[in-house]
């Protein structure tokens, strides 16, 4: 599976977070036993979703083709995540937006955005000149 429309979605569904791709297990975990450092050494997180004061709210996992049979696998992974105190929540495709918001227990997002300003814009080389539609300001003559 392709992971950018997901980290996409991810972004657009979780404004008020900060969503990290293609983090180490080591970067949010850690031991002091050689045996189990061992058990996540090498493994990477698909996404890792954390709040503005960057605590982790969630590892995001990616369950593609590439998975079937593996189940086992995953399942040891989400074990060694959640003894480590993280919720994980696995997705098998892109996620739809209200997907994420129940999987996130996000309710009061609104889904109307502010209106954009009408503007016309043109790039001429490396300028940008803006037109309105409203050219009701005067300059003064010169004399």
């Amino acid at each position: 599976m392709n992971e950018q429309p997901t980290f996409l979605k991810l972004r657009e569904a979780l404004p008020e977070h900060i969503i990290l791709a293609q983090v180490a297990f080591s970067a949010f975990m850690t031991a002091q036993g050689y045996t189990t450092r061992n058990l996540f050494n090498r493994k990477v997180a698909d996404f890792v979703v954390l709040d503005k004061s960057f605590n982790i709210i969630a590892i995001v996992e990616l369950d593609d083709s590439s998975h079937k049979g593996k189940e086992h696998t995953d399942a040891e992974r989400d074990a060694l995540i959640n003894e480590a105190g993280f919720k994980v929540i696995r997705y098998k495709r892109t996620p739809e937006t209200e997907q994420v918001h129940l999987d996130f227990g996000i309710t009061n997002i609104s889904t109307t955005l502010p209106p954009i300003p009408e503007t016309k814009t043109k790039f001429v080389s490396d300028s940008i000149i803006v037109e309105r539609d409203d050219l009701s300001v005067q300059t003064p003559e010169l004399k």
